[in-house]
Formats: structure tokens, C-alpha cells, sequence
């Protein structure tokens, strides 16, 4: 999904088997390790998220299950109505 290096997109079926690599294992190594803890932390704070807002997003998911579209400002009405200081 990611990918590190130059790509010369070359049209070749076996491109993938056959795969040259501009870089080090060690580099390769950190580049995982690093998007490793990247796409961690950013799974985190999703998680705290939508556990932080779950009520909010309930109310709006059940909305868009009735109404199928919301425009901004029903949202931020729906976000009032849950709590005066989420719509400020």
C-alpha cells in the first residue's frame, strides 16, 4: 500500500516478481517500523474519537438511515442538540 523508491512504470506482467529495489534493507526496515507506528497512532486517536463522540455519530447515522442526506448546518443542529458546547 505504500511504497518507498522509484516506480518506472514499467509495463511488465512479471514486474512484481522481478522487483528492484533503490534502497537498503535496513531502510526498508525503518520505513515499516515508522509506518508502522504512524498508521498505530492515527488508529488511536480514531478509536478515541468515536469513542469520545459514539453518541453524536449514533444521532447522526440513525438521521441519514431516515433521511439518507444531512447538510452541514443540520449537522451542527443535530451536534446542538446532543450538547451546547459540541455545536460551538
Amino acid at each position: 500500500m505504500l511504497n518507498f523508491g522509484s516506480d518506472n512504470s514499467e509495463v511488465f506482467l512479471g514486474k512484481d516478481i522481478i522487483k528492484r529495489r533503490d534502497f537498503s534493507e535496513d531502510t526498508a526496515l525503518r520505513i515499516d517500523r515508522e509506518v508502522k507506528r504512524i498508521v498505530d497512532e492515527c488508529y488511536g486517536r480514531a478509536g478515541k474519537l468515536i469513542r469520545e463522540n459514539i453518541d453524536a455519530l449514533r444521532k447522526i447515522a440513525e438521521t441519514l438511515l431516515q433521511r439518507e442526506t444531512l447538510t452541514g448546518e443540520e449537522i451542527e443542529s443535530i451536534l446542538g442538540e446532543l450538547s451546547p458546547v459540541a455545536a460551538a
